[in-house]
């Protein structure tokens, strides 16, 4: 683990791969099949669907965040389809983040677009690579995210953002 605490700290971004036991994983996709999801359209900013997901359907990730001395705050499921997005605009601000994304979708092509991109204010960029299964951690100083224009070759793309913070160190 000091390995991937190292790696955080300097890159900022370090990804888990087939990260979920797979009937953990069963369960999880069962309860984000039964939300409750909403679209949200701001033409300047965003069209996606999303749903408000309990942190405590995410308790497979407990005991690895409270390694990294991290928990998690609250949760999103997002359901990206043909013509979503999220864009870089001025209204937003730049801000900290630490976050998880946790994919949960079997296939997708990088052509079909809906990447999960993070630019700080300089412009340089990370854009998340999509694996299934797999546990992105991100903890950025100063950045914006944003969700690339999913087009119309895109299939319905799961994926989880849960925003976490650090634990404050007990002496």
């Amino acid at each position: 683990m000091d390995k991937l605490q190292e790696t955080l700290q300097r890159e900022g971004v370090v990804q888990l791969q087939q990260f979920l036991p797979e009937k953990e994983l069963a369960i999880l996709m069962e309860k984000i099949k039964l939300l409750k999801f909403i679209k949200s359209y701001k033409p300047l900013t965003h069209y996606y669907t999303s749903a408000v997901l309990p942190v405590s359907d995410l308790k497979g990730l407990f005991s690895f965040l409270k390694v990294l001395g991290m928990r998690i705050t609250r949760a999103r499921a997002y359901k990206l389809r043909w013509k979503n997005y999220s864009v870089l605009h001025d209204s937003i601000k730049q801000r900290e983040y630490r976050e998880i994304i946790l994919d949960l979708t079997e296939s997708w092509e990088e052509s079909w677009g809906g990447a999960c991109i993070y630019v700080d204010d300089s412009g340089d960029y990370q854009k998340i690579p999509w694996a299934y299964n797999s546990v992105t951690v991100i903890e950025k100083k100063r950045a914006q995210r944003f969700f690339q224009y999913c087009n119309h070759y895109a299939q319905e793309r799961s994926v989880v953002i849960a925003q976490v913070q650090r634990e404050k160190r007990q002496n």
